[in-house]
């Protein structure tokens, strides 16, 4: 077999000035396209789909030994950049040192792996990455054995077009087994984004939910896998039934229900189960169960394809699995035949202690030394030592833990634990400068705490055990640049390194103005943050929905009418007692938003009382100063300060879960689709919509004295119930870390970008990063706050 020279591509490849730069602009321009087909059509013929400029070298259409010439490196980049803009590579990393090789654009990949799999009758099943990237039924086709990163990319570009799912080995899908990955193969997906205030479209989605349902029913029967049982009211907004488990031969059955939440499907339904409330840590107060920390991610990003099928398939299954076999083992879940053998047993002991107490009487009164009676009574003496002594055996088995509840600021110890593997936590920082987030008076460190029956963890500061640690957590804010670990030279590759933040890029790169966030690049593999993408978000609220729909004209049970005619009454009553247009409690006066700006233009056609420091006296120690009134004013300004993407704090929250005062939230901060995404429809009114302050104050003015209209931006509360879970320490931030320290390290490639991710030139308002750049400026000369007449934070 002859192999291919490059000269058989291209003649030119044997002309010495081809490797020379041509200065004439037409004559380059030719050179430069002669030369990109050149590299494309070589790296098509050699199935290359990876360069890296390092090794640029040793690439063969580079250089040409028989007429010893060889391109410069400044030839190379003007060849690389070409592709770049041609969409014939893309680079890897941030330096522009690896990139992937597209001779077919990813489009054009993904339109022949899917013609392939249609023609072999492939849709609906699960294949492995290697199994078409090597497996036997792949060697003749065009993309076998090609790079797996871009195969990857491919794949992604088949998602998007909702023509594949796919299950990552990292990452939030990580916990799907294979099992569970040809169960959702075989469920429909489903199509229509509707809740159920969207009418006829929400009919079509329920229509699409019930064929994915049934088709899930009949292939658990025909896995003879059965295992619940499902009814809905009419409108399909309020769904109950039965879920049942077996273990040790015997089945587990138990009352199951959940309500479709307003911002369905954009947020999964609560599954909750009554019967078990209270019983185990991984359930919310009126058995709500814990999905897993892989499932809102995995949820979210196949909105609006995946329903309740998916939710009962990735939610309540895994959970029941894991959940009731614990419960059963620490005797919390008692079977019902069980039960009856355990009353029985009880009776029995009973009968017994009657019998002794009636011997121990009639030997003292009648002085009986019947032999008969002596040895009964010395069995049951030592029957009796003999349960006692296999009790303290029992209890040798278990250790002291500590079960620790996420929004609790104390560690319960518990007795009936049994013995498990934990993981290591490194607290590498202190939080604000301060160890408050794990001190010993809050909970002892040598101590394992346990979030979970499968999540325990212990938490250390001794950086000497940086090589034993699971994870290692970093709070940003503390960093010392001096005192980095050099992640490259360590070996931890088998290590979660996480960051948390609460600050937006602006307010953080300002307080550290010295920070330089490409060291931090590929160090990271999650973060916990305020943004919504993250694992875990520090602002997190819980949304309780009550009913599914506005229309509740039929089948609601009487319990839930009367509750939403009690909540209608209370909107009614507070808009009776409202009298001012807007209240503002403020304590930082200057921000990047410029907020404060914006408020001075809005005064002059509305009236507004402000609050803190930068109004009406008014601290945290005499906080019933501001709020004892608040109920008398119809609107709150809740403004960030600083517009980034998905930055929605405490300011936001605070108000919208109030369910005393009732106030509109007027909103400034994060885009108004990162409110939509998160808070109930109509119960905010977002600043953007509205082109100056006049226009926003006469649209107030009008709400105002429209009462009908007002209440309409009320309305939400008599269906959805928001709860605020902000802890009041950064203890609740250790069981968030515990759960991560069992995530499945990232690769060095995987990890976050940090000086892109965490960017306010990318992140924030142009308006907010022209005056942070400005007041920079202005940190580093005092005078020059004279110059640009600004005012900085």
């Amino acid at each position: 077999m002859t192999s291919t020279k490059i000269s058989d591509i291209s003649w030119y490849h044997d002309f010495p000035p081809f490797f020379t730069l041509q200065s004439n602009l037409d004559t380059r321009r030719k050179q430069i396209d002669a030369w990109c087909s050149l590299i494309i059509d070589y790296c098509r013929l050699k199935k290359i789909c990876t360069f890296d400029v390092n090794d640029a070298s040793k690439f063969p259409p580079f250089f040409n030994v028989k007429i010893h010439r060889q391109l410069d490196n400044n030839f190379i980049h003007i060849l690389l950049e070409e592709l770049r803009i041609r969409g014939h590579i893309e680079w890897e990393d941030k330096n522009k040192r690896r990139c992937l090789i597209f001779w077919k654009s990813p489009e054009e990949w993904a339109k022949t792996i899917y013609q392939w799999i249609t023609s072999r009758g492939m849709n609906g099943t699960v294949c492995t990455f290697y199994e078409l990237l090597h497996g036997d039924d792949t060697r003749s086709a065009e993309f076998h054995n090609i790079d797996s990163k871009l195969f990857r990319r491919i794949l992604n570009e088949l998602e998007k077009r909702d023509q594949a799912i796919i299950f990552s080995e990292n990452g939030a899908d990580g916990m799907v087994d294979e099992v569970t990955k040809k169960t959702l193969s075989n469920i429909p997906l489903l199509k229509t984004k509707a809740s159920p205030r969207d009418g006829e479209q929400w009919r079509q989605r329920l229509k699409e939910e019930l064929q994915a349902l049934i088709q899930y029913v009949k292939n658990n029967k025909d896995a003879d896998n059965d295992w619940f049982r499902l009814e809905s009211n009419q409108e399909g907004t309020r769904w109950w039934g039965k879920a049942w488990t077996i273990q040790d031969m015997l089945r587990y059955e138990f009352d199951i229900e959940f309500d479709i939440p307003v911002t369905y499907p954009m947020t999964a339904p609560e599954i909750a189960i009554p019967d078990l409330d209270g019983k185990t840590a991984k359930m919310y107060r009126g058995g709500k169960i814990c999905m897993t920390d892989h499932f809102q991610p995995l949820w979210a990003r196949n909105v609006p394809r995946f329903g309740i099928a998916h939710a009962l398939a990735l939610g309540l299954g895994p959970w029941l699995a894991v959940e009731i076999p614990d419960l059963i083992a620490r005797g919390v879940v008692v079977h019902k035949e069980r039960e009856t053998a355990s009353v029985y047993q009880i009776n029995f002991i009973r009968f017994i202690c009657l019998r002794t107490q009636y011997l121990i009487i009639m030997f003292k009164k009648c002085q009986i030394r019947g032999f008969r009676a002596i040895i009964f009574f010395l069995i049951l003496i030592f029957l009796f030592l003999y349960t006692v002594d296999n009790n303290q055996n029992q209890s040798s088995k278990v250790f002291s833990t500590d079960i620790f509840y996420i929004n609790t600021t104390i560690s319960i110890p518990i007795q009936k634990f049994k013995h498990q593997s934990y993981r290591l936590v490194l607290l590498w920082t202190s939080l604000f400068t301060d160890y408050y987030w794990h001190q010993e008076s809050l909970f002892n460190l040598s101590r394992i705490i346990s979030c979970s029956p499968i999540h325990q963890c212990q938490f250390t500061r001794d950086k000497s055990k940086l090589s034993q640690a699971s994870l290692v957590a970093l709070h940003l804010y503390d960093i010392n640049r001096n005192e980095l670990p050099q992640r490259k030279q360590l070996q931890t590759d088998n290590q979660n390194w996480i960051f948390i933040t609460g600050e937006s890029p602006i307010n953080f790169y300002y307080q550290n103005p010295s920070f330089y966030p490409q060291i931090l690049d590929q160090y990271f593999d999650r973060a916990i943050s305020y943004k919504y993408e993250s694992p875990f978000t520090i602002f997190t609220p819980i949304v309780e929905s009550r009913i599914l729909s506005n229309e509740i004209k039929s089948n609601l049970s009487l319990s839930y009418t009367h509750e939403i005619q009690y909540e209608r009454q209370l909107n009614i009553k507070s808009l009776k007692l409202k009298k001012k247009p807007i209240a503002w409690i403020v304590s930082n006066c200057i921000t990047f938003s410029q907020r404060e700006k914006y408020v001075e233009k809005l005064k002059n056609f509305i009236h507004i009382d402000i609050y803190g420091k930068c109004g009406k006296l008014c601290s945290k120690e005499n906080k019933h100063q501001c709020d004892i009134n608040l109920h008398e004013y119809y609107f709150y300004l809740a403004f960030e300060n600083s517009r980034c993407n998905s930055y929605i704090t405490e300011k936001f929250w605070n108000i919208i879960s109030d369910n005393t005062h009732r106030l509109v939230p007027i909103v400034m901060g994060a885009n108004e689709n990162d409110y939509k995404r998160i808070a109930p429809k109509q119960s905010y009114i977002h600043v953007n919509n509205y082109k100056t302050p006049e226009d926003l104050a006469k649209y107030l003015n009008y709400l105002i004295n429209n009462p009908e209209k007002y209440l309409e931006y009320l309305q939400w509360r008599e269906y959805t119930k928001i709860e605020l879970r902000i802890p009041e320490t950064w203890m609740s931030l250790l069981c968030p870390l515990c759960q991560m320290a069992y995530e499945t390290p990232l690769s060095i490639y995987e990890r976050l970008n940090f000086s892109s991710w965490y960017n306010p030139k990318i992140e924030c308002h142009h308006s907010d990063v022209k005056v942070f750049t400005q007041c920079k400026q202005t940190n580093l000369n005092v005078w020059m706050s004279w110059i640009h007449n600004i005012k900085c934070p």
